[in-house]
């Protein structure tokens, strides 16, 4: 009868250290395939950061209105559209000029639709870019 005791302990340890294995196991898998994908999304949000500062200096100014190329392992193309363009305005601080005047600057609001591809990634981000500019 204590053999019986024994074995079945053994038998009963034995299994429980096989769950505990398998629990690990699975759980370290899982671990790396989160640091993987994570190590992905961060080199691709860095990725479209940079490529957004890329833009940012030229699109919308001077006659940049489509951008295309190639950044690192991306694609991408960019449009720019006017949205609406206003001088800016300066109230008046004397009694006798209620309305005030035009001021000499022009500010332009754009929206920037920038469409990124790759192998097995493809997206459409819009954004909105505000520009200024002197007209003196």
């Amino acid at each position: 009868m204590r053999q019986a005791s024994i074995t079945i302990e053994v038998l009963i340890s034995m299994l429980i250290l096989f769950l505990v294995i398998a629990t690990s196991v699975t759980t370290i898998k899982q671990l790396r395939l989160v640091q993987n994908k994570q190590e992905k999304y961060e080199t691709d949000y860095i990725t479209f950061l940079s490529l957004h500062d890329l833009l940012d200096d030229t699109i919308c100014q001077d006659g940049y209105k489509e951008m295309q190329g190639q950044f690192a392992l991306y694609s991408y193309s960019a449009k720019c559209t006017l949205v609406d363009s206003l001088r800016t305005y300066q109230k008046a601080f004397e009694i006798g000029d209620a309305e005030g005047n035009i001021g000499s600057t022009l500010v332009s609001f754009y929206k920037v639709i920038l469409h990124i591809k790759t192998k097995n990634f493809d997206k459409t981000y819009t954004y909105n870019k505000t520009v200024t500019k002197s007209l003196l």
